[in-house]
This record gives structure tokens, C-alpha cells and sequence, in this order.
């Protein structure tokens, strides 16, 4: 039985939770899905996903920041994140 052998590198620490909610793309990576989407400016305030939607879209976010609100029964939480 023959084993393959992988020889990418292993990264020292697995990524935290924010950096894998918000990776960031390389140029190639970016290239690979613009064919899949459109380019298009998001105005401050603007709610991108409610809670609820059934159908949720996929953003690549490219400057900027964004503000993610979670409700929960004791109110609302807010994640923020930033590149």
C-alpha cells in the first residue's frame, strides 16, 4: 500500500475563530469567485442579512468595516471586524 506524501506546510497554531469567519483571500482566490458575483458598494447601515433569511448571500468584503449583530434573548451582541 503506497502512502502519499503531502509536502505543504503545517501552520504553527490553527486559525482563531474571527480570522476563519473572515479569511483573507489571496489575489488569486479573489479572482476565482469574482466570475460568481458582482462588484457593487454597500452604503453605511445598509443590513446585508437579517436573522431569518432562508436564502443568505455569500460577501466578499474588500475595505472597509462591517458590523455583525447577533440577537439573543437578553438583547443583541455585536461582532465587529475590520481588515
Amino acid at each position: 500500500m503506497a502512502v502519499a506524501k503531502i509536502n505543504s506546510p503545517i501552520p504553527p497554531t490553527l486559525p482563531t475563530p474571527v480570522e476563519q469567519m473572515f479569511p483573507i483571500l489571496t489575489s488569486a482566490q479573489m479572482a476565482r469567485i469574482a466570475v460568481h458575483g458582482r462588484v457593487r458598494p454597500i452604503k453605511r447601515g445598509e443590513v446585508l442579512v437579517q436573522a431569518g433569511d432562508r436564502i443568505v448571500p455569500f460577501f466578499v468584503i474588500t475595505g472597509g468595516r462591517v458590523e455583525i449583530v447577533r440577537p439573543s434573548g437578553k438583547g443583541a451582541s455585536d461582532l465587529s471586524a475590520s481588515p
